[in-house]
């Protein structure tokens, strides 16, 4: 992961990280995310700031576990997406077989 500031122009106090966002680019994924209570996922002009309600600053581990969530829901999403395409395909297929079996009977009844 790659912080791009802390007190710049995206963060406000110690207590907020900005984090480059193109490196985690599915919003939808980081809107799921369950991190540490006091810590929210703000989205400024495409970085991703990290923010902690406590005075405390956000911690190197809050963005460890951070980038842990993140590429565990992306994993999960990818294989719900092949899952999703294994299933299609399967389908597929079984129409296929069964237009095939239609067709095949209806030849039939013309020879």
């Amino acid at each position: 992961m790659q912080v791009i500031g802390i007190n710049d122009d995206y963060t406000k106090g110690p207590n907020e990280v900005a984090v480059e966002l193109s490196n985690y680019p599915n919003t939808e994924i980081i809107k799921k995310m369950s991190l540490r209570e006091g810590l929210t996922v703000h989205f400024i002009d495409g970085v991703v700031v990290l923010k902690s309600k406590d005075p405390l600053s956000v911690s190197k581990r809050d963005i460890q576990e951070f980038e842990n969530e993140y590429h565990s829901l992306e994993q999960r999403k990818v294989s719900e997406e092949i899952d999703a395409k294994k299933k299609r395909k399967e389908m597929l297929n079984a129409v296929s077989e069964s237009l095939q079996l239609r067709l095949k009977s209806q030849f039939k009844e013309y020879d």
